[in-house]
């Protein structure tokens, strides 16, 4: 998908003037995964602020970079302006991916405790009724009946890596996905622009109110 459709399709454009239009292969938002092919996402971070490696991705070959801010030394051309990085890193990567979620249906699993055990029981019993499913967890990602472990040590992936997962999934011939789906995960975005045609809710227990702040953030997230 070009540069201009991709930005078309996921709402977040026009792109600015003399912008390279070319073939997006890769969303990233980590500078050194900013190769040819790729769109940087300045995402701010707990530790770095994304804004500060846009030079770097666009020295690596990236296309352009989307930023919330202006980065000084940057060609305005290059820089797409958002009011919300990680708004746009899920709705680009929606877009990217195709909207696998528009496919399949998909549950997400949240709450404090039992989401794994959950989303792994969901996914054996809609494996077995319905030929094929998918599912994301903690421990590992299933197509049907082939297991991969989940290296990546995040319960809920960023939306990049979620939603080519996705992909995969459905090109697969999965009819049903079954998707863990942690707080932070919810809070931060990750899981935007992707459609749920359920969700199970375990419980909330005192875990994780150092991120959320408070009680009623942690149930509302």
């Amino acid at each position: 998908m070009r540069w201009s459709e991709l930005v078309a399709d996921a709402g977040i454009g026009p792109l600015p003037p003399g912008a390279p239009d070319a073939e997006v292969t890769r969303i990233a938002y980590d500078s050194r995964q900013a190769g040819a092919g790729a769109v940087f996402v300045a995402v701010p971070g707990a530790h770095r602020d994304g804004h500060q490696f846009v030079p770097e991705a666009l020295a690596q070959g990236a296309l352009g970079a989307v930023v919330e801010s202006p980065v000084e030394g940057v060609e305005p051309r290059l820089q797409l302006r958002v009011m919300d990085s990680r708004l746009a890193l899920a709705a680009l990567a929606a877009s990217l991916s195709r909207h696998p979620s528009a496919e399949v249906p998909v549950v997400g699993v949240t709450g404090t405790d039992g989401k794994t055990t959950t989303t792994t029981l969901l996914q054996g019993a809609l494996n077995s009724a319905l030929g094929r499913a998918g599912s994301l967890s903690t421990v590992d990602f299933r197509i049907g009946d082939t297991v991969e472990p989940n290296l990546s040590r995040q319960t809920t992936l960023e939306a990049p890596e979620l939603q080519a997962r996705l992909r995969q999934m459905v090109d697969a011939g999965c009819r049903a996905v079954v998707v863990e789906a942690t707080s932070h995960g919810l809070a931060l975005g990750r899981l935007d622009h992707l459609r749920f045609a359920g969700a199970v809710y375990t419980n909330i227990t005192h875990e994780h109110l150092d991120f959320h702040g408070t009680w009623e953030a942690y149930f509302e997230a």
